[in-house]
Order: C-alpha cells, then sequence, then structure tokens
C-alpha cells in the first residue's frame, strides 16, 4: 500500500501538474513580499495639493535613488546621503545643487541616522564601515581621511562637536569589543579611545556638561551594562564617569538637555526620562496602553515637544516635566515625525496620510495643513522625518522626497 503512495507520488512529481503547482505555491508566497519591496523601493513622487500652513514652500526635491537616512541641514544647505554613497548638498533658499562627493561604496541598513553629521564647517561620515571622511561642508572637498582601528558590519555613528568627531560602533574586528573613539580635526589625531565588553555597546549620543566639571564636547554611551559618560576635549585629562544603575536603552539615540535624558524604549508609548542629578526615572504622560513606539522629543529654548505612541502632542517646560500639559492634541491619524518647530509659535508633525499638520503650541489648536497625493506612506525605518534649522523647516517623505519651507 505505501509502495503504491509513493509510485503515485513519484509519477506526480514527474508531471508537469506538479511543478505549475510548485510555481503557484511559491509566487503566492512570495508576491506580498515583493510587492512590500516595491513599494519601499519605489520612487513614486507626492505632489502637493494644499497649503494652508504660515510656511512658504521653497522648493521640492526628488531622487530615484532612496535616500538612505533623513536629510540634514545647516544654516546654508541641506545634505542628502543616498544609498549608493553619493552625498548631495543643496542651497537652502533655492534648492540649487552646491556640491556631490561620490563615496564610491553603497551603504546597508544603519541602525541609526548618525551615519553623517555636520555643523557650519564640516561634514564627518564613515565610508565602508572603515574610513572616516571628513569634507568641507561648504564645498565638498575632502580635508582629511583615516582609518579606523576596528571594523564593524553594522555601520558605526558619527558625531561632530566642533573641531572633534566622535565614532561609535558595535565592533567585530580584530575583536567583538564595542569601540569608540575621538578625533581632533585640527591636529588630526587620535584624543582618546574607549572600549566596552564584548557585544555591549548600543548607542552614543551628546552630552555637554552633562556634570558641573565636564565639558561642551561630553558624549555618553549607552550600552548593556549601564552608561559611560566620556569628555572628549582634547585639553583635558582623560575624564569617565560610569553609571551602571542607569539603563538608556532607547529605539533612536537618546537625546540630551539641561539634565535630562529622553528615550523612546518600544513597545511603550510613553517618552522615558531620565534625571541625571536625581538619578531618577520617569515616563511623560500619554492616554494609552498599546504597544506603539513614540517618536523622539524635539526641544526649542526651554520647551519640550513630545509626539507620543498613542498619536498625541502637547508641550512640556523643561524644568516641570511631570507637570500635566496645558492642552494636549490628539490626531486622528498614525504619526510619522517627531514634533517640531522652527519659531516656537507653531508646531509641525507628519502623519501617515503625508500630511504636516501645523498646530498652535499656545492652546493646540490646528492652524493648517500640507496636504499631498497619494495620501499614504510607505512603512520602513527611517523613511520619514520632520526637522528644521534655522528659519526652515524639512519635510522628508518615503525615503525619496524631500519639501523645503521656510516661515
Amino acid at each position: 500500500m505505501i509502495n503504491s503512495f509513493n509510485q503515485k507520488l513519484w509519477s506526480l512529481r514527474r508531471s508537469k501538474w506538479y511543478h505549475i503547482v510548485i510555481v503557484g505555491l511559491l509566487l503566492s508566497l512570495s508576491i506580498p513580499y515583493l510587492f512590500q519591496l516595491t513599494r519601499l523601493l519605489s520612487s513614486g513622487k507626492h505632489n502637493p495639493v494644499n497649503n494652508s500652513l504660515p510656511l512658504n514652500l521653497l522648493w521640492t526635491y526628488h531622487s530615484k535613488n532612496l535616500i538612505r537616512v533623513p536629510p540634514k541641514g545647516n544654516n546654508s544647505l541641506i545634505v542628502i546621503l543616498r544609498n549608493d554613497g553619493v552625498f548631495i548638498a543643496l542651497d537652502n533658499e533655492t534648492g540649487n545643487l552646491r556640491w556631490e562627493y561620490d563615496t564610491q561604496h553603497s551603504i546597508g541598513l544603519p541602525q541609526s541616522e548618525n551615519v553623517y553629521d555636520l555643523d557650519e564647517d564640516y561634514l564627518v561620515t564613515i565610508v565602508a564601515n572603515e574610513y572616516l571622511v571628513v569634507l568641507n561642508v561648504q564645498d565638498g572637498q575632502e580635508i582629511w581621511q583615516t582609518t579606523l582601528k576596528s571594523i564593524s558590519n553594522i555601520i558605526p555613528e558619527v558625531l561632530l562637536l566642533k573641531d572633534i568627531v566622535v565614532v561609535g560602533t558595535f565592533s567585530t574586528s580584530p575583536t567583538t569589543e564595542g569601540y569608540i573613539v575621538g578625533y581632533d580635526l585640527v591636529e588630526k589625531g587620535i584624543i582618546r579611545e574607549v572600549y566596552l565588553p564584548s557585544r555591549a555597546y548600543d548607542s552614543v549620543f551628546k552630552c555637554p556638561g552633562i556634570f558641573d566639571d565636564f565639558s561642551e564636547s561630553t558624549v555618553c554611551i549607552s550600552h548593556f551594562n549601564g552608561v559611560k559618560i566620556v569628555d572628549f576635549a582634547p585639553t583635558r585629562a582623560t575624564k569617565i564617569v560610569n553609571k551602571h544603575d542607569w539603563d538608556l536603552f532607547s529605539y533612536a539615540p537618546p537625546r540630551y538637555q539641561d539634565g535630562f535624558v529622553f528615550m523612546n524604549r518600544p513597545p511603550e508609548p510613553s517618552i522615558q526620562v531620565m534625571d541625571t542629578h536625581l538619578d531618577e526615572q520617569f515616563d511623560l504622560p500619554t492616554s494609552c496602553v498599546k504597544e506603539q513606539t513614540p517618536h523622539p522629543v524635539t526641544i526649542y529654548a526651554q520647551m519640550v515637544l513630545v509626539s507620543t505612541g498613542c498619536g498625541e502632542l502637547y508641550t512640556l517646560d523643561i524644568y516641570s516635566l511631570q507637570n500635566t500639559p496645558m492642552w494636549t492634541f490628539q490626531s486622528p491619524y498614525d504619526l510619522q515625525s517627531s514634533f517640531v518647530t522652527v519659531s516656537g509659535d507653531i508646531g509641525y508633525v507628519l502623519t501617515e496620510r503625508a500630511e504636516i499638520i501645523g498646530i498652535n503650541l499656545e492652546n493646540g489648536k490646528v492652524v493648517g495643513s500640507f496636504t499631498t497625493k497619494p495620501t499614504r506612506l510607505n512603512k520602513g525605518i527611517l523613511l520619514h522625518s520632520l526637522s528644521e534649522n534655522s528659519d526652515y523647516l524639512y519635510a522628508f517623505l518615503d525615503g525619496h522626497q524631500l519639501f523645503v519651507f521656510k516661515e
């Protein structure tokens, strides 16, 4: 009986119907994933429909290549990084091309948006996970390049602190230790190096003057065993403080301001805060219990702008973080960005409908919106953002398109 069944099965396998069934099954399983990949990599364009915000749309830029992380700007230009490793700098006011720099290396999926950093003088990045490259941000000319002592298969994080650049990496060669190094961009040399236990590295973020005797060149290194606080000022002796009781794990790199560290931990919908002076942690208000990670806070003067995982927007004074917000705006749609402001009067947020909503920061009332078509955004990490610099608001959509506004 068994032999008869096996013979029939073998006969079926040799028939054309067997192959048709198998191919059909494979297609039915793969089509949904191919559809998602196509949506992610598509260069579909969002067209403006209506703008009732107190902002002027200056220009828009669309890239056929995927833009790997949200763009970053300074007072004169904004820089994007395509997935083929090409940096493109565009003028803030006109959108005209200022310069291009081809690293000759495509990049993989970053663990955070800090794959490059810039200020008014420099742009710093890591090429091929191995070389620190420093550019003149105004003209894109290479100033300096050096090889890291430790090579990672994960894209390192880069922080620029005036004439100092700090690189943090989950090291894989020659050891598995976490590796953080600070370079002096004037002297073009290493200031100091920090090693972490094997596979312990989480993230590195700026925490200037976190303690009274620490300089503006201080960074905090979050790892599985706590936090390491390192002053990278080149004129100072090595100054390191370990906080083993601090847990600063965060979906996006934590943000520090005036003695407080802000974190967004999945799947909690609320922002977590560490008071570094009192060594206490607490959550910012939220009204729901669903598993939805909030977006990083932004800070304007003493005002903390909050976008929760529950779709709520509100502001708090940084010195009264445990008070009840004066107002709360509940979005009917999922939020896709942090809550940001350009001048401190109006706050802006991006929704899942590819719409920017403007909120009066005094009373939480809607003052206008910017709508586009299609009215949807793709799902994915680091594909959308709102950010500001000087008088400009940058809206980054679907990993391909940039809208630049000015108040």
